[in-house]
């Protein structure tokens, strides 16, 4: 199937130069913003595709997304460079990241070396709760707290460059404290990765700051274990883990886990929202604490693995997907040159089902599993595909979690 984009330039100085990710209701691409005297660097092109402009929810969700991404600016999340609307729908421009999720990595680490090394997964931890005290604490023009919550932290969302810097991205569910974006709609009343969801959210709880440093510690646990304690294949099933499961301390699943690590983790996932960390900053000056190395140390270790990882031959043929040096070629090439290496077949088309649950609201892609490799584009986690899909699969399984709740409240 090709693509009339390709090889395009959009709104005057973007020019498409590979798909890495379709779904329902977008295509996200790899493309090369050019510029005067030669200048050129890659971006992420995000574009709602045009049969999706009849989707009410998703032009709100697209819309919602760049607005709250547009006052966030920090190191630790992927910048926004522009968003705009043609005849075409919308498009948003997005930083590049040049390398791969965490989920991607702790993917090719457990089907090679093992689960990620401790200190790695809390100084990336660490890393996206620095990220959310920006996001959580950001005040308007006006003094006001904007009251930005995530509510999608997992895996797949918190990218990793080849220099060990952290990205965090997908604000697509995200929502701010003046938001009132589908807040009458069935379909916000779960929103969410069910196995990284605070109790309290099946519970219709609003979500919070609490609820993203709960996910954080969800992601944290799993990093190091291996596996998520809380994921398995019935959607009821797993609210029932979530809401009554306590996940094993993770010096009990690796003695090389410091005692003070695992204490912090097991606090960070309390079911009670009122027993967490009182704010992300609070549970990362908690990690910072409690690690055995210095903060310069874990960061050298972080980007001396994620280059080794990242560039090792075997990372992009076991998760089937282009290499770091096939994509640097590919925004690199000339036009002009009739180079070859833009392809007139997509990199990632919508992925395969996976048999475990799903995000519901987001539309993403389930996680996932330790013997599936996650299906998700390497620069950008791929935030929209099947949006359609996912949110009338949404309607029926929040319908299918409310009985699970109620019987296992009653149980």
């Amino acid at each position: 199937m090709t693509d009339d984009l390709l090889g395009r330039l959009i709104l005057g100085r973007y020019r498409i130069v590979r798909r890495l990710a379709k779904g329902g209701m977008g295509t996200i691409y790899l493309a090369r913003q050019e510029g005067a005297a030669g200048f050129s660097r890659p971006v992420v092109v995000k574009r709602i595709l045009p049969g999706a402009l009849d989707d009410d929810t998703a032009v709100r969700l697209f819309q919602r997304e760049a607005r709250i991404m547009s006052h966030l600016r920090h190191p630790g999340i992927v910048d926004v460079i522009e968003f705009s609307e043609d005849k075409d729908g919308y498009t948003m421009v997005l930083e590049y990241v040049h390398g791969f999720h965490l989920a991607k990595w702790c993917y090719f680490l457990r089907k090679t070396r093992g689960p990620l090394a401790v200190d790695i997964a809390v100084q990336i931890i660490i890393s996206v709760l620095d990220a959310l005290h920006h996001a959580h604490t950001l005040r308007g023009p006006d003094g006001e707290s904007l009251g930005i919550v995530h509510r999608d932290i997992k895996p797949s969302n918190v990218l990793i460059d080849v220099a060990g810097h952290i990205k965090l991205l997908d604000f697509g569910i995200a929502q701010m404290v003046d938001d009132r974006t589908l807040s009458d709609s069935a379909e916000a009343a779960v929103r969410g990765t069910f196995p990284y969801m605070a109790p309290e959210l099946f519970r219709h709880r609003a979500p919070s700051a609490a609820t993203d440093t709960y996910a954080c510690g969800v992601v944290l646990h799993e990093a190091i274990a291996g596996k998520n304690e809380l994921r398995v294949k019935d959607l009821t099933l797993t609210v029932a883990r979530v809401l009554h499961h306590v996940p094993t301390r993770l010096d009990v699943l690796r003695e090389e886990v410091p005692a003070a690590v695992a204490d912090v983790v097991e606090r960070a996932l309390a079911k009670d929202p009122a027993d967490r960390y009182a704010s992300a900053g609070a549970l990362a000056d908690a990690l910072r604490e409690a690690r055995e190395v210095s903060a310069d140390e874990a960061a050298a270790l972080l980007a001396a693995s994620a280059d080794r990882d990242f560039r090792d031959p075997q990372f992009a043929t076991l998760l089937k997907t282009a290499d770091l040096a096939t994509l640097d070629r590919a925004w690199r090439a000339d036009p002009d040159t009739g180079d070859d290496s833009i392809p007139s077949e997509p990199l990632i088309d919508t992925p395969p089902p996976l048999h475990t649950p799903p995000s519901v609201g987001s539309g993403q892609a389930p996680p996932p599993t330790a013997d599936t490799a996650p299906g998700e584009s390497p620069s950008t986690g791929d935030p929209h595909p099947q949006r359609s899909r996912g949110l009338i699969f949404g309607l029926a399984a929040m319908a299918a979690v409310a009985l699970g709740a109620g019987a296992v409240a009653l149980a």
